[in-house]
């Protein structure tokens, strides 16, 4: 499905790793003001599912006037050791 979205995609790289809200603290001169969707590495969203969560996101985020939304997943308990 071919959704308009008005969303601009950017990434941010640091030479050194001081924890996520360095992160988001260092992106926000380049988001100005505007909503951001912060993605961890370890938490990869491949595919055309990657597209519709971003976008079922960014419509709660806006619907809903949220200061933020995280999207979770149950993870067996197999699949948390690797």
């Amino acid at each position: 499905t071919n959704r308009e979205t008005h969303a601009a995609y950017t990434y941010l790289t640091k030479q050194e790793q001081r924890g996520h809200p360095d992160s988001v603290h260092t992106a926000e001169a380049a988001v100005a003001g505007r909503a951001v969707i912060v993605g961890l590495g370890d938490a990869v969203i491949v595919g055309s599912a990657a597209g519709e969560l971003l976008g079922r996101m960014q419509r709660v985020f806006e619907e809903n006037d949220a200061d933020c939304v995280v999207a979770v997943r149950e993870v067996a308990p197999a699949d948390t050791v690797k």
